[in-house]
């Protein structure tokens, strides 16, 4: 039985069905980049995929949560991507963020753990994959941190994010609108998200 692509849905303000078939609607695509959401003053991020972050050579359990420590891990694995597909990021001060994400507030946490394994072909044994699972919110100075924390939403954080650990959703007053580019409100820096959306996640410029 053969698998045909018959339709793709984008999703927006204006829900638009696309032929694949069609040469000139794929080329298109580009006109259907909406940019990212104003910064709100308030967010909450839900991880539905365990969320594996990795402090002093450990996991960190839900309650030890530490924002810097998931911020900094996003933003490791956006510019690992970015450097990757050969498009460079506004914003590269990465002290300036790390700094930034330190003085975030989490004003409520309702994190648990989930343990899962996967079954490891070369080592011959189930790989321990768990990981926090569950919402918290933020508040605090979210403008620099934000196109970061919203592009996340499709990049998977923390180690195993290449097997689908660490996904999360954001729902903010302002969050009705998917952005298909990194940064897209700059132009000159947009980074399609398909060129973001795979690879390892290794090592990429340090943040402090």
């Amino acid at each position: 039985t053969s698998l045909h692509l018959d339709t793709v849905h984008l999703r927006g303000p204006e829900p638009v069905a696309l032929d694949p078939d069609d040469a000139h609607a794929v080329a298109s695509l580009h006109l259907f980049t909406p940019v990212v959401p104003a910064p709100p003053g308030s967010a909450t991020l839900r991880f539905d995929h365990p969320l594996r972050l990795r402090r002093d050579n450990r996991y960190l359990r839900p309650d030890e949560f530490d924002f810097a420590t998931f911020f900094t891990t996003l933003v490791r694995r956006a510019s690992m991507l970015a450097t990757l597909s050969g498009t460079a990021l506004p914003d590269d001060d990465y002290a300036a963020l790390a700094e930034g994400a330190r003085s975030i507030r989490v004003e409520d946490t309702d994190l648990r753990w989930r343990d899962w394994s996967r079954r490891s072909a070369r080592q011959q044994r189930r790989i321990p994959m768990g990981g926090m699972v569950g919402a918290i919110t933020v508040s605090g100075s979210l403008e620099r941190l934000w196109p970061w924390l919203w592009v996340g939403q499709w990049l998977h954080v923390g180690k195993g994010a290449v097997m689908g650990a660490g996904h999360y959703t954001i729902t903010a007053p302002c969050a009705g609108d998917l952005p298909t580019r990194l940064f897209a409100n700059d132009p000159g820096h947009a980074v399609p998200l398909h060129k973001l959306s795979t690879g390892p996640n290794r090592a990429s410029p340090k943040i402090a």
